[in-house]
C-alpha cells in the first residue's frame, strides 16, 4: 500500500527540488484564474465528446 502525499506537500517537494520548469501558477491569481478555467473548458469538452484520450499540442493536424 503506497503512502499519498497531501497536494500541497506533493507540489513543495517539487519547487524544492529545483526543477526548473515548474512554476507555481498559484501565485498569480489572474494566471490561476485563466489556467483554471482553460482547464475547465478542455474537461467539458472532453466529457461531451465521451473521450476517455486527450492530446493537447501546439500543431494543428
Amino acid at each position: 500500500m503506497e503512502l499519498e502525499l497531501p497536494v500541497d506537500q506533493t507540489i513543495k517537494n517539487l519547487l524544492d527540488s529545483k526543477l526548473n520548469a515548474i512554476e507555481d501558477f498559484g501565485k498569480d491569481q489572474k494566471l490561476s484564474h485563466l489556467i483554471r478555467t482553460y482547464n475547465r473548458l478542455i474537461l467539458d469538452y472532453i466529457n461531451k465528446r465521451g473521450s476517455i484520450y486527450f492530446v493537447h499540442t501546439r500543431k494543428y493536424l
